[in-house]
């Protein structure tokens, strides 16, 4: 520990090693709009650095409990910046809109290049992924991406919030399972 807060790289690699399944652990648990596992991980390897740099073990806790901490918070605070909608051409899209228009808006907002081609890659892989879901999983899972809220989509959709949190659900857990699939 005190090696890699000194700044020695192999030492660092060898805590990070010992730590990944806690990394893992706390990424599957979130899902980013916008974002496959391997983003979601690097924002718990930012943590796990941080808690790094940052752990006095004289406060009480272990490096562990402190390392979970920092990750657990570090990916809260990347859903909230996501759930803003920040840079994402999906906060454009009006809610008088169909808001299966969601998937044709991403490439939209990149500012050169190089961007719109990496947004619509993000575009195709969300198409791809989303081509397991129900039709009803796709559409409160595209009103999601432009900002409603469940209850929001489950009453233009006639159905029930609480059927509508569960296909919000059910649609994320079908797009995680479907970029874990592409990362084996």
């Amino acid at each position: 520990m005190h090696a890699a807060r000194a700044g020695d790289e192999l030492a660092f690699q060898r805590l990070l090693r010992r730590h990944q399944p806690l990394l893992d652990a706390h990424a599957r648990r979130y899902f980013l709009p916008g974002a496959d596992h391997d983003d979601i991980l690097q924002e718990a390897r930012i943590a796990f650095a941080k808690a790094v740099w940052g752990y006095r073990p004289d406060a009480g806790a272990s490096f562990r409990t402190f390392a979970a901490l920092c990750v657990t918070r570090q990916l809260a605070s990347a859903l909230t910046a996501a759930r803003r909608h920040k840079h994402l051409a999906l906060s454009e899209a009006s809610r008088g809109d169909d808001a299966e228009r969601a998937w044709e808006l991403l490439p939209d907002r990149a500012d050169g290049p190089a961007e719109r081609v990496l947004a619509r890659e993000r575009r195709d892989e969300l198409r791809a992924a989303g081509a397991s879901l129900s039709a009803l999983e796709r559409a409160v899972l595209a009103r999601a991406l432009t900002g409603w809220s469940a209850g929001e989509a489950a009453h233009q959709l006639g159905v029930t919030p609480k059927s509508a949190d569960n296909e919000l659900q059910r649609a994320r857990a079908k797009i995680c399972d479907w970029y874990e699939r592409q990362a084996a």
